[in-house]
């Protein structure tokens, strides 16, 4: 039988002079390891995939998406119509795909807007 103690200090008269509670004998200790990711967004990213169960960098793919529109709408409007083609071929204005590169599944879709 393995006793785990705790040394408690005496609240009425404590002595500062002691150690402050420790653990003794062949406890077990306890450890719970969380992994923790960036978001995923415009670049790739460390995630875990779901699908192949392995942690990954993943690949991703540009799509024209709702930003690219309203950009280019806004750009319209304001009279410069030459330059209403310029979202469409900026990838800050296009959507996000993440792909594993392992297993080629869509593990995330970033939105831009």
């Amino acid at each position: 039988v393995i006793v785990c103690s705790v040394a408690r200090l005496d609240k009425k008269s404590p002595n500062l002079s002691k150690p402050p509670p420790v653990l003794s004998g062949n406890c077990p200790i306890w450890q719970h390891l969380t992994q923790v990711t960036a978001p995923l967004r415009d670049t790739p990213g460390v995630t875990f995939c779901v699908y192949c169960q392995k942690n990954v960098l993943t690949r991703t793919s540009f799509e024209i998406g709702a930003m690219a529109w309203v950009f280019c709408g806004g750009i319209t409007l304001l009279g410069c119509w030459p330059c209403m083609l310029l979202p469409f071929c900026l990838d800050s204005c296009k959507d996000v795909k993440h792909y594993c590169p392992s297993c080629n599944n869509l593990l995330h879709f970033y939105r831009k807007m």
